[in-house]
This record gives structure tokens, sequence and C-alpha cells, in this order.
């Protein structure tokens, strides 16, 4: 929060930000607004309850009317800070190539959030697709310790893990969604041998379950099931069961 309000102070010194911007009679003014870190507060109309001072609860839907009436009951339009950090790229490429016609020279890179068992934790800025483990060697400088790396978490927390076999794969949107993952936030999380990967799902489930706002029933008692089963395996207290169906019957456990 101080680093987001000092890099406004200095765009604002620049004239980048405020009234009468470079002389072009346009004005901007950016606002920098402390929230309570709710998880569910990525979800765009409940980023904006919180804005307006309530509970960061998603608004019901539809009508879609966030564009004539979202905040404040104002036109709004809803972006997160990397679609605006790559608007100036988009358009200085526009300007030279059709996007459609757009070689591998004009393709974009993406912010990688990596996290994990790695020697330099960080964000980077890399191209996009690039492979998990060109990303590991050589922007993160491998795995810490010189542990050997067990499993990867390629898009933040409710992606599907991937092997460690799979580092080779690419990770743009397309690849992974093919792959039955996903590349979602760009949060990647690798994970050495040392993990206990029922542990691990414990541990992501326990926070999903807390973060739910609880306005459906799927999430709300869905998550809370999922993580006290999860508790169980970990204890070592889960049953193995066979889910068999019947014509004539719903599906029951045995």
């Amino acid at each position: 929060m101080a680093r987001l309000q000092q890099a406004i102070d200095e765009a604002q010194e620049a004239g980048y930000v405020g009234k009468n911007i470079l002389g072009s009679g346009f004005d901007l003014e950016i606002h920098a607004v402390f929230g309570a870190g709710a998880y569910i507060c990525g979800e765009e109309t409940a980023l904006l309850e919180s804005l307006e001072g309530r509970k960061g609860y998603p608004r019901l839907k539809p009508p879609f009317r966030r564009t004539p009436a979202g905040l404040f009951k104002q036109p709004t339009a809803v972006n997160n800070v990397e679609t605006l950090a790559n608007m100036p790229v988009i358009v200085n490429i526009a300007r030279r190539v059709q996007p459609h016609r757009a070689g591998p020279e004009e393709r974009r890179t993406r912010l990688y959030a990596v996290s994990g068992h790695v020697k330099k934790p960080g964000v980077y800025e890399a191209p996009m697709g690039i492979s998990f483990k060109a990303l590991l060697d050589e922007y993160c400088g491998g795995m810490r310790d010189g542990a050997t790396l067990k499993g990867i978490i390629p898009g933040g927390a409710s992606s599907a893990v991937m092997t460690a076999a799979e580092a080779d794969w690419a990770s743009d949107f397309d690849t992974l969604k093919a792959k039955k993952t996903m590349a979602g936030s760009g949060a990647v999380v690798y994970l050495d041998q040392s993990v206990n990967m029922a542990h691990a799902l414990a541990n992501l489930m326990k926070f999903f379950a807390h973060e739910s706002c609880g306005q459906c029933t799927p999430c709300r008692e869905g998550t809370a099931w999922l993580s006290r089963l999860l508790d169980k395996i970990v204890a070592v207290k889960a049953r193995s069961k066979t889910w068999t169906t019947s014509t004539r019957s719903r599906g029951r456990w045995r």
C-alpha cells in the first residue's frame, strides 16, 4: 500500500496524474483504498462493495449493471493493475502491426509470481508460454538447497497440480487448458520432495473454506466438508469407500 501511494505521488509530481495532464486538458485522479484483504474481493462486484464500505459480498447477477451503475451508482470499468500496465505495450504494437498478424517477436510477456522451494522467489516478467523448467532455472535460480522438484502449482491454488515430469510444459493459457489445468493468475508454486501432498492440499482447502463468502451453498458447505475430509486423511482417519450406482436408485456409499 505504501509503495502504491508512493508511485501515485511520483506520477502526480511528474504531471502524469491530476489536472490537465501534460497540458492535454485531460484530468485523471488516482486514489488508493486500503481493503481488508478478502480473497472474495478478487470478484469485481465484491470489490465494488468493499470500496463502498460494505462487506465484500458479490452482488447478485443478473442483471449485469456494473458499467452503467457500478461504484457509488456511477458508470464503472473494473480492470486489474496488470491489464493497465500492458496497455501502453498493446497500443505501441497496434501502431506497427495488426494484432492478428503479430509474429513471435510481438507476443507479450506476463508477470509470474513465483514462490515455494526456489532459490529466488519473486515476481518475474517472462515471455508468455515459457516452460516451467525454464522459469525455474533461468529466473529463480533452480530449487533451493539442492532439493528435487516434486510438483508445480501452475496458476494459483485452484489450478490442478502438475508433476515434476511435466515441468517442460509451456505456461500459456491454451496449453495448460488442454492439459486439464490452468494458467490462472500466474502464481506459480514449486514444491520439493519434502512436501506431503495430502498436507499441502489440506492446507489449501482450509484457506478456501476460511475465505468463502458464504453466499452460495456449494462453496459455503462444500469447502468446509472437503477441508474436514482432508484433515481426516492427513490424520489417517479416513476410510476408503467405493461409489456404486444403480439404474433404479441414486448412487450410494458401500
